[in-house]
């Protein structure tokens, strides 16, 4: 059963409108404000919500936002363009056959993109949910997902994520391919925030340390080539009831 309060005893936004009753979009962070505003102005979240609870949502948000501090403007000018970053993750299946587990994205691991290194601070996906799993960055809305996340956590190293895979064809490829000890790594969408990103002088390096987790991926190569996924592993009497399908191992 899913957590009520995902953040615990703290205010939400949404008080648990959707059938699930889980409350959302914590507020009693300037980061978690941060992400609030962000993601309830996704048409994918905003979806989910009557005018009138999608107005009730976006007042207790600014309101939040006034206490910290934060500008909030009305015409939601927002940088909306989905970046995209590939890492060599830890998957794991539970016992049900269908949930992924691994880690989304290791925090203080600096890749290089382009001409700049780049690496994400710890929390930089403060308040990310129901975010949705593909089995390739989407090139449209037209484009379904696989699956969606069921738990989000991070542990001050990583961002771990539970995603509950569908029963569909491109689902069971997906998980087909893990068993088949195919090379699979994870890749984030992200969309970057105002304020969320911190440049040295000589713009060469940049720490993202806040920003909106848009979609996740499972891609065929992640971003380090001395890593993959090795393979699968059985349980043995008496272990664990989780599958370990895949583990990162160095070459």
């Amino acid at each position: 059963m899913a957590n009520k309060e995902p953040y615990g005893d703290v205010a939400y936004a949404d008080p648990g409108y959707r059938a699930d009753k889980v409350k959302r979009y914590a507020l009693n962070t300037e980061e978690r404000v941060r992400a609030a505003w962000a993601y309830i102005n996704m048409p994918k979240n905003a979806k989910f919500y009557t005018a009138a609870q999608l107005a009730r949502i976006k007042a207790r948000i600014k309101a939040a936002a006034k206490r910290f501090g934060i500008k909030i403007s009305d015409d939601r000018s927002l940088p909306m363009t989905v970046l995209t970053r590939a890492y060599a993750s830890d998957l794991e299946v539970r016992d049900d056959g269908r949930t992924l587990y691994g880690t989304v994205v290791p925090y203080g691991v600096e890749v290089t993109i382009g001409h700049y290194r780049e690496s994400f601070a710890t929390g930089a996906f403060a308040g990310a949910a129901d975010v949705v799993l593909t089995a390739t960055h989407p090139h449209s809305d037209a484009e379904l997902p696989i699956g969606v996340s069921v738990e989000l956590r991070d542990d001050g190293a990583r961002l771990h994520g539970d995603f509950h895979v569908s029963e569909t064809d491109l689902g069971n490829q997906v998980l087909t391919l893990v068993r088949d000890r195919v090379p699979l790594g994870l890749s984030v969408g992200f969309i970057e925030l105002p304020g969320g990103d911190r440049w040295n002088r000589e713009r060469t390096r940049v720490v993202r340390t806040r920003a909106a987790l848009d979609h996740v991926a499972v891609v065929r190569a992640p971003a380090y080539p001395q890593a993959r996924i090795a393979g699968l592993r059985g349980v043995a009497p008496g272990a664990a009831p989780l599958l370990r399908l895949a583990q990162l191992r160095s070459l």
